[in-house]
Formats: structure tokens, C-alpha cells, sequence
């Protein structure tokens, strides 16, 4: 594993025994490694119906400490579409770049945002969204004290 995502044999041995976290650039790098999704991985699943309903109560959330992150999970597993809500705390962030095939809309709906796509930087407040091929490393955080509250829409799902 530590040779396929380039990362070394004992910082992927500290990630599984729970001593250190992983900026989402080193999340990306081995959910591509196993052919998944974080969503794939919370077993959430299709309706079978042809309308798909999303209620909060019913959403898988996943608590990322170490970037200061809580993801949401607004669509169950989708074969060509991923929706997060995604609340980013005052400091927290991707804390490296990354990039992945597909392309990503980012809506700011609280707090300010900050999104580096290559060498530009781009500050957001609410109401602004910021698309951009996520072929192109990026980044991202919050520079400020209170939370973001961000919707996050990729294609395909990366998260």
C-alpha cells in the first residue's frame, strides 16, 4: 500500500493504528488505491426508487478531527454524481493538494472559504460557488473564526 499511493511504510502503519491523521490529499490517495468512496465505504446505498429523498436525520457523517472537517453525505452511492455538506472549522482544511479526475462546484452557504485551484486563490462567502476540473491540484480552508458551512457537488463522487 505505502508504495502504490507513494506514501512511507510507517506513516500508513501510523494511520492505522490511529497515532496520526491524514489530510485529504493522503484520504484521496488510498480510496483511489481501493477503488472507492467515502461514501461507497459508509454503505450507503440507491433507494431503487427514481427520486432519490435526503433527510438529515437519515445522512451519514463522518468526523474528521485532524482537518477539522464534518462531511455529510446528501446522496446515497451514485454511479455519476457526489453531494457533501461539509462544515470546515476555523483553521481546518484539506491541509495539502490533490487532484482526481472529474470536475467539482463548491457553494458557500455560511462563513468564508478559501480555495486554492493551482497557483489561484479564490475567497468565498456565502452565497458565492467556484467550479473547477479537479484535474487540477487544489486546496482548501478556512481562514477565518467561525464555520463553513460549504456544499461540495463532484462528478464522478470522490468523497
Amino acid at each position: 500500500m505505502a508504495t502504490a499511493t507513494g506514501l512511507s511504510t510507517s506513516f500508513v502503519s501510523a494511520i492505522e493504528l490511529g497515532q496520526v491523521g491524514a489530510g485529504v490529499a493522503t484520504l484521496q490517495k488510498l480510496l483511489r488505491l481501493y477503488g472507492t468512496t467515502e461514501t461507497a465505504m459508509l454503505n450507503s446505498t440507491a433507494t431503487g426508487t427514481k427520486g432519490t429523498l435526503s433527510r438529515p436525520a437519515d445522512r451519514a457523517r463522518v468526523r474528521d478531527s485532524f482537518n477539522k472537517v464534518t462531511t455529510e453525505q446528501l446522496l446515497p452511492v451514485q454511479p455519476t454524481l457526489g453531494a457533501t455538506l461539509t462544515t470546515v472549522e476555523p483553521g481546518g482544511g484539506s491541509n495539502g493538494s490533490y487532484a482526481h479526475e472529474g470536475d467539482e462546484f463548491v457553494y458557500v452557504m455560511s462563513g468564508s472559504f478559501r480555495v486554492f485551484v493551482e497557483d489561484e486563490r479564490h475567497d468565498l462567502t456565502p452565497g458565492d460557488c467556484l467550479f473547477f476540473p479537479s484535474t487540477c491540484p487544489h486546496s482548501w480552508l478556512n481562514p477565518e473564526e467561525v464555520p463553513a458551512i460549504v456544499m461540495w457537488v463532484t462528478t464522478p463522487p470522490t468523497f
